[in-house]
């Protein structure tokens, strides 16, 4: 359910189910039509809808970092993105921030779903369960045309094509549109390249939103970061570099369906690239599990002819067999800009995210808070504390997070990052996102923090940056009896829910 009301009661009683892990994607190779090459990674998670922000907000007003964030009657921080660019049709992220996750609502045949923008599918893809819920294909009869594919740990899969009759993302209709339905994965649901193609992309995660616009119509602005990719047949590739022993080049399919970047795994290897042997993660094919260990270390990954740095970029192993091996460039790089995809264009644009501090100065509806109105209204900070650590916990420092009681009755979710001194995010793409139930005394509480993050470069005194408040449309992760809890979202295993 969407948890949208007032009440903590109300609120604590919902709890959004958890998907379990899936650090890596899910990769799918047809067979028949298209070329073994062509892979398109399969991700899913659980759907739900995201309630759309508040249209009425006061004036903006500056946050500690100076940038202007305006605030809902309810208390959420609204994007000026709608405003600047009119033009784009803006989906909510169907997904908690910054989770890594690029779903929105669509409508199939007049039935509402939520299914992921996979700029890595060649063709728009259900699971069978999907299809059956749609209406659109029968347990015990099915009626399309036979379909196989191998998926990314090379199993085989066998499936089925189906044409439906009318698919809505947004203000934008399809009809007639030939899907593949294969795999029993409860609510994988991908579109593809073979409707993207015909759309720019523009990713706003930190937001909580995605803009769609008319092919070749993003908009522009001059401070952009350019990469030029290759067009194939419904695919965008982009040349990467890294340095290890020797300068290691290799092509990386744009995906926005994949949670994390890869590099080809007898590339690295050979080129001698830095890894982290201590990470270990699960990354889950169509027919079942596999367990992988190691990243490599890419300070920076270099993107292009004119190789555009995009920061440290902690990368899979891919094993995808396509010429000397693919690389995947996923959502750990894109969540941390504001990333403008088009097809038609054959670009990437990179656009720094607003700068953002610690705090909001104001609440919902714009109120200020404290006696004087000067107390900030939410703020996060990193604390010393002598407090014995847990085994898994970072020692000596807490994640201290005030919520002023403005916002009673509210249940209030945080997009936290943290940033190394060129404000680019340590988190790559993630963020720790921190869940409170407010009553009239305000929330407050000094989360410990999992000592993984270390891995990441978190010290004690690395600046914080409160990316995003939302008060609507907050998925519950936490315990029903519960009235706070952290996760984490980022590239290391092993940080359960707090």
């Amino acid at each position: 359910m969407d948890v949208t009301g007032r009440f903590a009661t109300a609120v604590r009683a919902a709890r959004w189910p958890r998907p379990a892990p899936r650090l890596a994607p899910r990769l799918l190779c047809l067979w028949g039509g298209l070329a073994i090459e062509a892979c398109t990674p399969l991700l899913s998670s659980s759907p739900g809808p995201v309630a759309a922000a508040d249209a009425a907000s006061p004036p903006a007003l500056p946050d500690v970092a100076g940038a202007p964030v305006a605030t809902s009657a309810l208390g959420s921080d609204q994007s000026a993105l709608p405003r600047l660019y009119p033009d784009g049709d803006w989906l909510p992220i169907e997904a908690p921030l910054l989770s890594m996750e690029l779903l929105v609502r669509v409508v199939v045949n007049g039935r509402a779903m939520t299914a992921t923008l996979d700029t890595g599918a060649q063709a728009t893809t259900l699971s069978e369960p999907v299809a059956e819920a749609l209406g659109i294909r029968s347990p015990d009869e099915p009626r399309g045309r036979p379909a196989q594919a191998i998926d990314a740990h090379g199993d085989l899969v066998r499936g089925e094509r189906i044409v439906i009759g009318e698919l809505a993302v947004g203000q934008r209709t399809w009809r007639d549109v030939d899907v593949t339905v294969i795999g029993r994965t409860p609510s994988l649901f991908l579109i593809g390249a073979d409707l993207l193609q015909h759309v720019d992309l523009f990713i706003a995660a930190d937001e909580g939103l995605v803009g769609i616009f008319a092919a070749g119509t993003a908009p522009h602005e001059r401070g952009d970061r350019v990469v030029a990719l290759q067009r194939g047949d419904r695919q965008l590739t982009v040349a990467g570099a890294a340095d290890g022993r020797v300068r290691a080049r290799f092509p990386m399919l744009v995906d926005t369906g994949a949670w994390n970047s890869s590099v080809p795994a007898t590339t690295g290897i050979s080129a001698g690239l830095p890894a982290d042997l201590g990470y270990s993660a699960v990354t889950v094919g169509v027919a079942g599990e596999q367990e992988n260990r190691g990243r490599f270390v890419l300070a920076p990954l270099r993107l292009g002819e004119f190789e555009q740095p995009v920061g440290r970029v902690l990368a899979i192993a891919s094993t995808i067999a396509h010429g000397g091996g693919l690389g995947l460039l996923g959502n750990d790089v894109f969540f941390r800009f504001h990333t403008i995809v088009s097809f038609r264009d054959a670009t990437l644009r990179f656009r720094a995210l607003p700068s953002r501090g610690d705090a909001r100065l104001r609440g919902p509806g714009g109120a200020s808070c404290g006696a004087l109105g000067q107390t900030p209204c939410v703020r996060v900070q990193l604390l010393s504390t002598n407090s014995p650590p847990a085994p898994d916990d970072l020692p000596g420092t807490c994640l201290q997070v005030d919520i002023d009681g403005a916002y009673v009755g509210s249940t209030v979710e945080l997009a936290i990052t943290a940033e190394h001194p060129e404000h680019v995010s340590l988190f790559n793409g993630g963020a720790i996102r921190a869940f409170m139930s407010v009553d009239r005394d305000g929330a407050h509480h000094c989360f410990t923090l999992w000592q993984p993050l270390e891995r990441l470069g978190l010290r004690p005194d690395t600046p914080l940056s409160l990316r995003w408040v939302r008060t609507e449309g907050v998925r519950w992760p936490c315990d029903p009896m519960k009235t706070r809890c952290i996760t984490f979202t980022g590239p290391l295993a092993q940080t359960a829910l707090r």
